[in-house]
């Protein structure tokens, strides 16, 4: 269970985060919003690049606290709708495929490609 603030001070979004959290005044903040459609284009106030579930709990929490729309981008290959202000929150990162032959199960993570 975590129990991050529900702070709007984009210093605790990035004290509660394991990846990265962007603005566009910082190096790696235009690469972050890239879809791979290249027909959208984001433009966030706020980028979080999950490194874990948490991260994105923080980030909803944090939106929250600031009023902000949500936007998800999983791989960039579809995208539902642009971000405009608010935060996007990338979960490229999140590749990991667990499969349990036994329980015939599998776990996809939602960056896996």
């Amino acid at each position: 269970m975590y129990t991050l603030a529900t702070t709007g001070s984009i210093d605790a979004l990035r004290a509660a985060v394991a990846g990265d959290v962007l603005t566009p005044d910082q190096p790696g903040f235009d690469g972050a919003c890239l879809a791979w459609n290249v027909r959208f284009v984001h433009a966030p106030a706020v980028v979080v690049v999950a490194a874990d579930v948490g991260d994105i709990v923080a980030a909803v929490r944090y939106a929250h606290a600031t009023q902000s729309a949500v936007t998800v981008q999983a791989t960039g290959h579809g995208v539902a709708r642009t971000a405009r202000d608010g935060v996007l929150v990338v979960t490229s990162r999140l590749t990991e495929v667990t499969i349990d032959p036994v329980a015939a199960t599998a776990h996809v993570a939602c960056g896996a490609k």
